[in-house]
């Protein structure tokens, strides 16, 4: 698990570096009204995408007790998975075509020019979507495999091409529609090149191609579509909000709103990358009666732990300069944005202690408790943000983001379902976090960036010295060492 803990971090910790790289450029070369528009075209397609995951998952789930359980006689169809895979994208991207004039008619405060933008880009979206879903089959049968390092090459190597190709449109022309038919064009590629890996590594055996198995397809459909549900509450919460922004406030300000969404947003992105190899282990260890799960669940919180904190601190230390980055702004607007990212930075830290408690149910049976929360806490979050959004503006807009922290009880119910997990270990969180709000105050009275990186510095070591009984940095370091220099 661990050596797909490396292989998922360092692929995600590249494509987390350009997508920051790309915000700023964005913002720059669209112009914050036409960056809001481009933000708004990536949530409508997310929106309806809201599957794309989920079908990963469930593959992943559902392949790895089956190659965990060598007794299990009747071996997964995957006749049945594709069924329920054509089925889900013919759904979502017909869902996305006919409806792009119903939405788009939503935006009154726009001009006719912007709509028609709007529109354009949200039907091409719909091959998108179509060719993501059907990507998702592929990946689920790699990490069901705990081949996550391919994986992410081929993930990285997207978001390479599709960053290059955006940042060039625009900056050349701004167009993006063209931007959208670069991006179709993309992901029928990768679709292709995810076939190919399959086939090349074995993985794709022709005798798993039986006779549909109704029994199959009715528990991958069941399963599938609790995921499903789950996924839509987690894309409620992470792309209707900047549309709810848009028609409340206009395009320029759902341009800011949608820039500091997608900086914070990647605290939740590089905390959760090196958890989600626990999905097939507990899938696997499940079968087997838990064993050895509350180590694995211990260590994982740690690590979980570290890189929240260790990366909310760096937004919030460096709020002046990233603010400076993102946007071309007077003072009075700048301060008012900062004090937005330091919000929607608390906001997003502290949902994203929940990762530990939602790959563990994903992987034990518990997808239906999760899925009402996550649905519950996505609506409950939107609520808030429509509602503060309209008496203070972009604050409350990003303060709203606060109601997705029910998800936090995500990790109570792990400990309850695993019982032979000892809640002390969600006190490791006390010590780095005082250290972390302590010096926090104290980097706000800083204004030199030196000294700013100085104490940044010295609260990295303070946070990793103080879970030093819950990990061990040692064994972690070895294990990169012999990934990244083989014998």
């Amino acid at each position: 698990m661990w050596k797909s803990s490396v292989y998922n971090t360092l692929g995600g910790l590249t494509r987390l570096g350009l997508g920051l790289i790309s915000v700023p450029l964005l913002t720059r070369s669209l112009g914050i009204e036409y960056y809001g528009l481009y933000a708004a075209v990536s949530a409508i397609l997310n929106i309806t995408l809201f599957s794309e995951w989920s079908v990963s998952s469930s593959i992943t789930v559902f392949l790895s007790k089956d190659i965990a359980s060598s007794q299990h006689k009747d071996k997964f169809n995957l006749s049945s998975a594709i069924i329920y895979v054509f089925g889900l994208a013919a759904i979502s991207s017909t869902l996305i075509f006919f409806s792009a004039d119903f939405v788009i008619d939503i935006f009154d405060n726009l001009s006719l020019q912007k709509k028609y933008i709007l529109l354009e880009a949200t039907k091409i979206s719909a091959g998108i979507v179509c060719i993501r879903i059907l990507i998702q089959f592929f990946i689920g049968i790699l990490q069901a495999n705990s081949l996550y390092g391919e994986v992410n090459l081929i993930s990285t190597l997207y978001t390479i091409l599709s960053m290059a190709f955006t940042l060039y449109i625009g900056t050349t022309s701004k167009d993006i529609i063209l931007m959208q038919q670069v991006l179709l064009a993309l992901s029928t590629l990768v679709l292709f090149v995810y076939l190919f890996m399959c086939y090349h590594l074995e993985k794709i055996d022709l005798s798993n191609f039986q006779k549909v198995s109704y029994t199959n397809l009715t528990n991958l459909s069941k399963y599938g579509f609790r995921m499903w549900l789950a996924a839509l509450g987690t894309t409620l919460f992470s792309q209707l909000d900047r549309l709810i922004v848009l028609s409340s406030l206009g395009a320029a300000w759902a341009g800011v709103y949608s820039a500091l969404t997608s900086v914070a947003n990647q605290i939740n992105v590089i905390s959760s990358m090196p958890l989600q190899p626990l999905l097939p282990v507990l899938a696997a260890n499940h079968i087997n009666g838990d064993k050895g799960t509350q180590d694995i669940l211990s260590k994982s919180f740690a690590i979980n732990t570290i890189i929240v904190i260790l990366a909310g601190s760096f937004i919030v230390f460096f709020s002046s300069e990233l603010t400076s980055l993102l946007f071309k702004i007077g003072n009075t607007e700048a301060m008012l944005i900062k004090q937005a990212l330091i919000v929607v930075t608390i906001c997003y830290c502290a949902y994203s202690f929940n990762a530990v408690g939602y790959f563990s149910l994903l992987a034990t049976g518990e997808e239906r408790f999760l899925t009402n929360l996550i649905l519950f806490s996505g609506i409950i979050s939107l609520g808030l943000i429509y509602g503060l959004t309209e008496y203070f503006g972009i604050i409350g807009a990003c303060f709203g983001n606060l109601g997705f922290s029910l998800t936090l009880l995500l990790n109570y119910r792990m400990a309850r379902k695993l019982r032979s997990i000892n809640f002390s270990f969600f006190r490791s969180i006390i010590l780095p976090l005082l250290l972390a709000v302590f010096f926090i105050f104290f980097s706000f009275s800083i204004d030199n960036l030196v000294l700013k990186v100085g104490l940044y510095f010295s609260l990295l070591f303070g946070v990793l010295f103080s879970m030093r009984s819950y990990i061990s940095y040692y064994n972690i370091l070895n294990k990169i060492k012999v990934l990244v220099m083989p014998k």
